[in-house]
């Protein structure tokens, strides 16, 4: 019964959402005579840019501001510049519009690095790395760098040079924190094994730009191993295994993997059995 509920509100909030933007859509078309399937990412790159101001500026002003006034900027040259052409041609626009969508998601992508490559996540940690004492026997060797090195850096060059994107803001509000005394991570290391998986993901969770994914590293190598690390990669991983390429969401990973556990121990206990009525035959 918990299951068809369940499914009969996906459906409904799944129905209300295609209304929405079908009737935006459908305003959209009838005011301007334009299929615009890219206002979605206008609305995104508007937001980036708004909290891009006010995270250098602190004024929320200034940064509405700026997001009005950078959606008006783009939207404006992309209609003279592109879809004025293609007035009445709605296949076009469609096409067009759809195209924005990839464009504006890769733009907003690189400007605030919310994806990484392997090489450049390791060339970010790198440059990180370069604010650490030099190895006295290898001097090309650093250590990582402490709170305090990382704090006199500050945010220019982990922007600029370390080119953190949006992490050098967490990272500076962690070695500050660690610098005053408000946190103590050596202290808490202490303490990881005697405290239970949960109480400790809360634990780190609850420390700025931590999310499940990383907090999950941080536990395996406290030796807590019981939550699932799920990035990217392994999304992607059981997708392949799992979901025929589908892109599955966070409790249908876990769902699945425990599936597949569940069958990989009831194949080794057949084998086993096997293995064992084998053996029985052969000493009879």
């Amino acid at each position: 019964m918990t299951f068809w509920l369940i499914q009969v509100f996906n459906g409904i909030s799944f129905g209300m959402l295609l209304f929405l933007l079908a009737s935006g859509l459908s305003l959209i078309f009838g005011l301007m005579g334009i299929v615009n399937l890219a206002h979605g990412s206008f609305y995104i790159l508007g937001a980036y840019v708004a909290v891009s101001v006010v995270g250098a500026t602190g004024s929320f002003l200034f940064g509405a501001a700026a997001g009005v006034a950078a959606v008006a900027a783009v939207g404006s040259g992309l209609h003279r510049g592109l879809l004025h052409r293609f007035h009445g041609r709605e296949l076009a626009q469609v096409l067009l519009t759809f195209g924005f969508i990839y464009l504006f998601e890769d733009l907003v992508k690189a400007i605030s690095w919310t994806n990484t490559t392997w090489t450049q996540a390791v060339r970010m940690i790198g440059r990180l790395g370069e604010l650490g004492d030099p190895c006295p026997a290898v001097p090309g060797l650093r250590a990582f760098p402490s709170a305090r090195q990382v704090l006199e850096a500050g945010g220019r060059y982990l922007r600029d040079e370390a080119r953190l994107g949006y992490r050098a803001a967490y990272i500076l509000e962690l070695s500050r924190r660690v610098c005053s005394g408000e946190l103590d991570l050596d202290a808490l290391e202490g303490r990881a094994r005697a405290m239970a998986a949960g109480e400790l993901a809360r634990e780190l969770t609850r420390i700025r730009g931590v999310g499940k994914a990383s907090a999950a590293y941080v536990l395996s190598m406290l030796g807590h191993y019981e939550h699932l690390i799920l990035d990217s990669w392994t999304r992607a991983c059981a997708a392949r295994a799992f979901f025929d390429g589908r892109y599955p969401e966070e409790k249908e990973v876990e769902v699945g993997l425990m599936m597949s556990k569940e069958e990989a121990l009831e194949q080794i206990r057949a084998s086993a059995a096997r293995y064992q009525e084998a053996f029985a035959g052969r000493r009879r």
